[in-house]
């Protein structure tokens, strides 16, 4: 990738949620409501907060994790809830992510999250 168009710049106030994995039941599959819920207000205090474009292009997104206190799962875990709460948000699909980084910070100011999203052009596309 090369060629950036643009770049968007975030703050979420609100401590990072995991990445929960499905739950199966005879019943059916379906995600724990507690990480529905954060992805839920994740999304809307994006919204709420920065009117976001939705992006159509490839992106390249560095995830900044800020915690009072330690993290307490993996990096991995903790990306993937993010980009799932951008999803219909900042892009349509998450495959659309082609470069990831992400760090995570003990902070003793508050839990948030800063999202930098760098929009690309493609090589070989002519723009027109």
């Amino acid at each position: 990738m090369s060629n950036i168009l643009g770049i968007d710049h975030y703050r979420v106030h609100l401590r990072c949620a995991t990445k929960a994995r499905p739950r199966v039941t005879r019943n059916g599959t379906f995600m724990p409501k507690v990480y529905v819920t954060w992805k839920t207000q994740f999304a809307m205090l994006l919204k709420a907060e920065y009117a976001p474009v939705m992006r159509t292009e490839p992106l390249s997104m560095t995830i900044n994790v800020y915690f009072k206190g330690k993290a307490r799962g993996d990096a991995d875990n903790y990306a993937g809830a993010v980009m799932d709460a951008c999803q219909g948000v900042l892009y349509p699909n998450d495959k659309q992510v082609k470069l990831l980084h992400i760090e995570l910070h003990e902070d003793h100011g508050s839990n948030r999250v800063e999202l930098t999203v760098d929009i690309h052009k493609l090589e070989g596309e002519d723009g027109s």
